[in-house]
């Protein structure tokens, strides 16, 4: 039981899109959407339809995406709608709507949440990512929260 919670600990604490490494933080951010507007006043960005974001390893796609600026045009939050997935690595995730807080580090996957990595995988309503606390919280509220952890020694037979 107990190496089950370690490996289980291990896949939430080794999941983070924040945490990158040097050449990750020097890739450029591209963003590619159907249509784009800004709004110059309210510090808004909206990409719509088919939206592709790229860096490094990172992608993510979303039907919508709202990126709202500071008055230093510094990104604040960024509200991602509309069948959304992102892959990272050996990362693949999806959910409904996904928000992220710049201020607090947050990231929060909502409505049909689920991370996988290969056969392993973690799902809820809601998946919340603390960053500065390298912490994950599933909340299951209309659902029971899931997790599939598929042992080494299954995968090693499996080969």
């Amino acid at each position: 039981m107990v190496k089950v919670l370690l490996i289980f600990l291990f896949f939430l604490t080794s999941f983070s899109f924040g945490q990158t490494n040097n050449e990750e933080n020097k890739a450029p951010i591209v963003i590619e959407a159907d249509s784009f507007e800004y709004d110059n006043k309210q510090k808004i960005a909206v990409y719509k339809d088919n939206v592709v974001v790229r860096k490094g390893d990172f992608t993510l796609w979303a039907n919508l995406m709202h990126i709202y600026f500071d008055e230093n045009s510094k990104i604040k939050k960024i509200i991602a709608e509309g069948n959304v997935r992102f892959e990272k690595g050996l990362y693949k995730g999806k959910s409904e709507k996904a928000t992220y807080e710049a201020d607090k580090e947050i990231i929060k996957l909502i409505g049909n949440a689920q991370i996988r990595k290969g056969n392993n995988v973690l799902e809820g309503d809601e998946i919340d990512y603390f960053m500065k606390e390298d912490k994950a919280v599933v909340i299951g509220k209309n659902k029971k929260v899931r997790t599939i952890i598929i042992p080494e020694e299954v995968k090693e037979k499996g080969k």
